[in-house]
């Protein structure tokens, strides 16, 4: 089976890659991302913005399912949209013109899709109402409204919406992987040992890297066509724990001074993962407590 990965070079496309290499070689996987990277792997550089650019990748590699993990959160919301919603429609009007079996696609949603939750407590189901309240928020809502679209026009597309990563790779963009970083240079450089942070009180539900690997591959293997589904733990965890806990690993005393007035962009959210198991039957592997032991270890390795 052909399996192609779009932004193959990006924090869960290289994870999703390294799982599918490790765990099933009785698969082909070939790569897209807007540059090359390591030139032994299958990976083609395209724009995916250039539709005959990447209707070749999609005749060379003829995939049976494409993961479009392609995408991101630049600053800039013209960027915004064109790397999350305009390669989207172009990837699925590349596939939709394709003759004969057209392969099945793989889109990630993001909780950021919820916005504001009057009851954080409660777990959030994948038919709570759509309320994005940022532009990176309303980008994906938009890109898997856009999949969901093509779905009802016969379109084989499904949607993990994924909820907070953690774990090997983690980049400093998301708040464990910047925790992890923060901690490994104070490790490493002489000074005061103070890490300084926004506000700490939040509740997020977050799982490991290989986790959201496992339930990609589930959902494209057992999910079905047109449906979202929550890629998440269930649990909640308040971030001043989860950076106690990255602390109480680190190499040498670490004190943390908190803004407490300092705003934050994200909003207190747990996700229900009920639909995905009873649909595919993936259960959690990996604990939180090893995932963080695992992203303080990935940037020691750096």
């Amino acid at each position: 089976m052909h399996i192609l990965i779009t932004g193959v070079n990006g924090f869960i496309g290289t994870a999703l890659w390294n799982y599918l290499k490790g765990e099933k070689s009785s698969l082909r996987v070939f790569g897209v991302d807007i540059q090359q990277g390591n030139p032994t792997r299958n990976v083609y550089a395209c724009d995916l913005c250039d539709p005959r650019q990447f209707r070749k990748i999609l005749q060379r590699t003829r995939p049976k399912i494409i993961f479009h993990l392609a995408g991101g959160r630049p600053a800039d919301e013209n960027a915004l949209w064109q790397v999350n919603f305009i390669s989207t429609r172009t990837l699925l009007e590349a596939v939709a013109q394709l003759s004969g079996d057209r392969p099945r696609v793989i889109i990630p949603g993001s909780a950021s899709e919820y916005g504001r939750v009057k009851t954080p407590q409660r777990p959030v189901t994948e038919d709570f109402p759509l309320q994005p309240l940022g532009w990176y928020g309303f980008s994906k809502y938009a890109q898997t409204s856009l999949g969901l679209m093509y779905a009802r026009r016969g379109i084989d597309v499904r949607i993990a919406r994924i909820f907070n990563i953690a774990g090997a790779g983690t980049p400093p963009s998301l708040a464990i992987g910047n925790f992890a970083q923060r901690i490994v240079t104070i490790e490493r450089e002489s000074g005061r040992p103070i890490l300084k942070v926004g506000r700490l009180s939040g509740r997020r539900d977050f799982l490991d890297i290989e986790d959201v690997c496992s339930a990609l591959w589930a959902i494209a293997r057992k999910g079905k066509k047109g449906e979202v589904y929550n890629v998440c733990s269930g649990k909640t965890s308040v971030i001043r724990f989860l950076l106690r806990e990255l602390i109480s690993h680190a190499h040498t005393k670490i004190s943390v001074q908190e803004e407490r007035k300092a705003a934050s962009t994200s909003f207190d959210i747990i996700g229900s993962n009920v639909k995905l198991q009873r649909a595919t039957g993936w259960r959690l592997r990996v604990s939180l407590a090893r995932s963080l032991e695992n992203t303080l270890r990935y940037y020691r390795q750096q």
